[in-house]
C-alpha cells in the first residue's frame, strides 16, 4: 500500500535532504522488562501506527509518496551505566541522519538495567511529531505488559492537508505567496544521507515543587508555562548580547484538535507554527515578556492562520520545488533566534504492571539556524523536564550549560524558591544557584 506525501510532510522531506531535521524523544523506564518482548511491542506498535512501516520513494513525476515495506524498527541496546550516559546516546542518535528510502524512518536504543532504563525513539520528522512521539512511547511500554492485536492500515494516516475543516478558507492577507510558491521545479532529489555533527545536549528534571510553583506563579501572572520557559530563554539570551535585542521565538502548534476529524493518538504529522517578536532591553521584565508571547501567539495559532500557512504551502509544493528552495523558503517563513517546542502537560497512563515511565524528556530537534537552541520541554505528572540542543560548530560545552543556568536562574529569581533539582550535574546546579 502506498500514500503521497502531504504537502508538510513533503517539505519536511526536502529539508532533511539538506539538513537533518530528524527528532527524537526519550523517557526514563523504573521496573524489568524483557528485551524479546520489547521486540514484539515494537512489531505491534508497527501494526498500530502505518507510518512506522514506510518508507519514501518518488514516481516517474517526481512526486514523493509513502510505501509500505516489512522491515523491523531497529533496536540498539546498550548497558546502562549511570543515569547521564542517555544523553551522549541522545547526541549521537542526533548525528545519525535516515536514508529516506529505507523502510522505517524510526529507530530505537534502549539503555538498559535492571532497575532503571532509558528508551530513546528516533524519527524522521515527515511520519511524525512530538506528540506522536509521546503516543508511540506510551504503546511501546503498554506493549511490554498488555499484547495487542490492533492493526490499521495506511489509508486511515492521512496528511494534514486533507483534514482541513471547510470553514477555515484561504486569507491571503496572512502569507507572501511569493515566498511560498517558488515556479522553478527540480526533481532531482539527493539521494545521498545527509549529516550533522553531534549537537550539545543539556538536560534538567525540575522538582515537584518548582513545577507547581512554576504553575502556580504563571496563573498569577496571567500567562502560561509555556511562555514563562520561552520568555526566560529569550532574556538569557538577550542579556549574552549584552545591549537591546530583537529576538524572534518560533513555537510548534498541534492542530490536532481543530482537525476536521479525529486523529486520536495516532502518530502523524500535525502541527503548525507560530513566531512571536520580541524587543527585549537589559531590564526587560520576564513576566511582561512572557505576557507579550503569550498574546502573540494567541494571535498566531488561530485556525485561520494556521491553516491558511498549510493552503500556501499546499499550493507551493505543488510546484516540486527544489530541496534548497524550500530550505530557503521556510527558513524566510520562520526565522528564528529560539525554538520552544513544548508537548505541555502528558495526560498518559504511567504505570503498566510493575512497569512506570517515570519522566520524558524532549522534543529534541535541530535544524542547522545559525547559532541554533532549541528547548524541548515536556511535563509529566508533577514534574517538568528541559532539554536544551545546541550545535556544537558554534557553542562550546561551557557555554551551553551555562546558557541553561542563566535561563534556569531567571525562572527562579524570586526570593524563596525551592532549590533546583538535585538531578542537574554539580556544575550546572552550581551556576544556576549562584
Amino acid at each position: 500500500m502506498e500514500r503521497p506525501l502531504g504537502a508538510l510532510e513533503h517539505s519536511f522531506w526536502l529539508y532533511d535532504q539538506i539538513h537533518p531535521i530528524h527528532f527524537a524523544l526519550t523517557a526514563r523506564l523504573e521496573g524489568q522488562f524483557d528485551l524479546d518482548r520489547l521486540r514484539q511491542s515494537l512489531q505491534q506498535a508497527q501494526q498500530q501506527h502505518p507510518l512506522l512501516r514506510v518508507r519514501i520513494e518518488t514516481d516517474r513525476t517526481g512526486q514523493p509518496k509513502f510505501v509500505e515495506q516489512t522491515a523491523e524498527i531497529p533496536l540498539r541496546i546498550v548497558d546502562r551505566l549511570d543515569d547521564r550516559q542517555w544523553e551522549q546516546e541522545l547526541e549521537v542518535e542526533l548525528s545519525r541522519s535516515f536514508h529516506w528510502m529505507t523502510a522505517p524512518l524510526v529507530r530505537v536504543v534502549v539503555l538498559h538495567s535492571q532497575r532503571i532504563s532509558e528508551l530513546i525513539v528516533t524519527c524522521h520528522h515527515a511520519i511524525a511529531d512530538g506528540l506522536s512521539m509521546a503516543y508511540l512511547i506510551r504503546d511501546i511500554v503498554r506493549g511490554l505488559e498488555m499484547p495487542s492485536q490492533k492493526q490499521r492500515h495506511l489509508s486511515e494516516s492521512l496528511a494534514i492537508e486533507h483534514l482541513i475543516p471547510d470553514t477555515y478558507k484561504l486569507d491571503t492577507a496572512v502569507y507572501n505567496t511569493e515566498q511560498m510558491a517558488p515556479t522553478e521545479t527540480q526533481c532531482d532529489y539527493n539521494f545521498e544521507v545527509s549529516t550533522r555533527s553531534r549537537p550539545h545536549i543539556r538536560t534538567v528534571l525540575l522538582s515537584v515543587e518548582l513545577t507547581q510553583w512554576l504553575h502556580r506563579r504563571c496563573r498569577e501572572e496571567a500567562t502560561s508555562v509555556h511562555s514563562a520557559i520561552s520568555a526566560a530563554f529569550l532574556l538569557a539570551l538577550s542579556s549574552r548580547k549584552q545591549s537591546p535585542s530583537s529576538l524572534k521565538c518560533l513555537s510548534p502548534v498541534s492542530v490536532r484538535e481543530h482537525l476536521s476529524q479525529s486523529v486520536g493518538e495516532s502518530v502523524g504529522l500535525y502541527v503548525a507554527f507560530a513566531v512571536t517578536n520580541h524587543d527585549l532591553n537589559l531590564d526587560a521584565c520576564l513576566w511582561e515578556t512572557a505576557r507579550s508571547l503569550k498574546s502573540q501567539l494567541s494571535e498566531a495559532a488561530t485556525p485561520q492562520r494556521l491553516f491558511a500557512e498549510a493552503r500556501y504551502r499546499q499550493a507551493a509544493i505543488a510546484k516540486l520545488p527544489k530541496a534548497e528552495m524550500v530550505v530557503q523558503g521556510m527558513r524566510q517563513q520562520r526565522r528564528y533566534d529560539l525554538l520552544v517546542t513544548n508537548l505541555g502537560r502528558l495526560h498518559l497512563e504511567q504505570q503498566f504492571g510493575t512497569l512506570r515511565i517515570a519522566e520524558f524528556y524532549g522534543p529534541t530537534v535541530m535544524s542547522e539556524v545559525e547559532q541554533e537552541r532549541v528547548v524541548g520541554v515536556a511535563t509529566l505528572g508533577d514534574r517538568l523536564s528541559l532539554t536544551v540542543a545546541f550545535p556544537s560548530a558554534t557553542t562550546s560545552d561551557a557555554e551551553a550549560t551555562e546558557f541553561l543556568a542563566e535561563a534556569l536562574q531567571i525562572l527562579r529569581q524570586d526570593k524563596g524558591l525551592p532549590p533546583i533539582d538535585r538531578s542537574i550535574p554539580r556544575a550546572l546546579a552550581n551556576v544556576a544557584i549562584a
